[in-house]
């Protein structure tokens, strides 16, 4: 109670004080316009100053009351977000059917403003922009510079690194290819990988055995397992390799296995 009745006595305090002022002077109020203007006291302009405040409050909550024009708005405005996320939304899933990725991707840092986009999406729409990204770069340094621009997730991904070095591959950049092999077999090693390993001549096939080797013994993979039997074979001399190659393809059926005796055999010729 204290609080409310120290704020009535200040304020009867500073009414008294003011009235008595401006009994002494009422003040001089001149608002000019180009030709028009209009001189007031302070009283007056302050009466009318209210007045109009009263006048607005009484004609809003007359229309509210009538037309319930506050709540419309509300519902109106929402409504128009609503329909401008839909409409983004359709124009990023035409984008993506229509293979503009250029446009897509600039439309991407809206979508991810969208309240239903959650952070599943946001990942996987980052995912997808970036998959395309590499496989269009026609250039290696345009690869370099898309891999130094990806995510930590992107970069720690084995599938993203074999995808990575598939696109290497595909423009001529064998050495990075094989680096990039080198860095997969230290962490993991998809079938991605192996698929590009079966279409390389590895130089260097006794480091990339040694470091399979380990990692098949640690996880148990199959890919990885593949992966070794194809280092292996590059790593021998005459038909040896394609032997090793043919009776584990008789054990297990495996395109990347025919993929890399096609590769043998072209080196050998």
């Amino acid at each position: 109670m204290r609080g409310p009745l120290l704020l009535v006595i200040l304020g009867l305090t500073a009414g008294v004080a003011l009235v008595s002022m401006l009994a002494h002077d009422p003040g001089y109020v001149l608002l000019q316009r180009g030709d028009y203007r209009i001189e007031s006291t302070v009283v007056a302009l302050g009466i009318m100053a209210v007045f109009f405040l009263l006048a607005f409050r009484l004609v809003y909550r007359a229309l509210v009351a009538l037309l319930g024009i506050a709540p419309g708005v509300g519902r109106w405005l929402e409504k128009r977000k609503e329909n401008r996320e839909s409409e983004l939304v359709q124009e990023s899933f035409t984008d993506l059917l229509a293979g503009r990725d250029a446009a897509f991707n600039q439309k991407l840092g809206k979508l991810e403003r969208v309240s239903w986009f959650s952070e599943i999406y946001r990942k996987e729409a980052r995912d997808w922009v970036f998959t395309r990204q590499l496989a269009t770069a026609q250039k290696r340094d345009k690869l370099k510079r898309l891999w130094q621009s990806a995510s930590a997730h992107q970069k720690h991904d084995p599938v993203f690194g074999a995808l990575y070095a598939g696109h290497l591959l595909r423009v001529g950049a064998s050495s990075d290819v094989e680096a990039q092999l080198l860095g997969l077999a230290d962490k993991g090693w998809p079938v991605e990988a192996t698929a590009v390993l079966a279409q390389l001549r590895v130089s260097n096939p006794d480091t990339l055995i040694s470091k399979l080797t380990t990692l098949a013994e640690h996880t148990r993979s199959d890919d990885a397992e593949t992966g070794l039997i194809i280092a292996k074979a590059q790593a021998m001399s005459g038909d040896q390799g394609q032997q090793l190659l043919t009776d584990y393809y008789a054990r297990h059926r495996s395109a990347d296995i025919v993929t890399a005796l096609g590769t043998l055999f072209l080196a050998s010729t």
